[in-house]
């Protein structure tokens, strides 16, 4: 071979390698996400599970050093494989919540993402630096008007992920919010008409895929 097609080679082999590369150490991305009344589990890349819940969707990318996650929309029960070298991180609205081996739920909700724990330890913090939070089990967190980090004890852990089994479980809890709620799962909805001066709280357990039941409830209570 002449010098001008060993250099040639040379330079083909070089792009290639470089190519192979950038295709090695990019970040892979997948999107997952269930419709109304749905419910599906994802095993992903590392082996961690994600279960959505009802009209849920994340944006899914990992690349050799880190793992994050998007939640777009809805809810996500995320069992993380532990990997301290990369860490596991959820981005939900403008919270960040990570973790390296641990059980926890998050929630978009209308007044901004909530999470909870089951299992291990996360750290919370606002995208904008200005609070933090370590969650342990059966701790919630959800981000204040004022911009700054709530975290409460749940009286009953294992209410957390209740809506895997298709319940919704209620303590005290405004009118509105369960109408709300039982509107995610179903296609007939529930709708308040005119105006209520003092709203009512109930408390109860629920089948999402029974909203009679509730308005049972509510007919024997003299509100509807």
């Amino acid at each position: 071979r002449t010098p001008k097609a060993v250099a040639a080679l040379a330079a083909l082999l070089a792009v290639a390698l470089i190519f192979a590369a950038i295709n090695l150490f990019k970040a892979e991305e997948a999107v997952y996400a269930t419709l109304l009344g749905e419910q599906h589990s994802f095993v992903l890349e590392d082996g961690s599970v994600v279960h959505l819940n009802t009209q849920s969707k994340i944006r899914v990318r990992y690349d050799r050093n880190s793992r994050a996650v998007d939640l777009l929309q809805g809810e996500a029960l995320f069992t993380v494989a532990p990997n301290p070298d990369r860490p596991f991180r959820v981005h939900s609205g403008g919270v960040t919540t990570r973790a390296v081996g641990t059980i926890f739920n998050v929630y978009l909700t209308d007044k901004g993402p909530e999470v909870a724990v089951i299992e291990g330890k996360v750290n919370v913090r606002l995208l904008s630096g200005r609070d933090s939070a370590i969650l342990g089990v059966g701790e919630k967190a959800l981000t204040t008007a004022g911009g700054k980090i709530e975290t409460t004890k749940i009286a009953k852990p294992e209410t957390i992920a209740a809506w895997r089994t298709r319940q919704l479980v209620f303590e005290n809890a405004p009118l509105r919010e369960i109408v709300r709620e039982f509107n995610r799962y179903n296609q007939r909805q529930i709708r308040i008409e005119g105006t209520i001066k003092d709203e009512p709280h109930f408390s109860g357990v629920f089948n999402v895929d029974n909203p009679d039941a509730f308005l049972s409830t509510l007919t024997a209570s003299d509100i509807a």
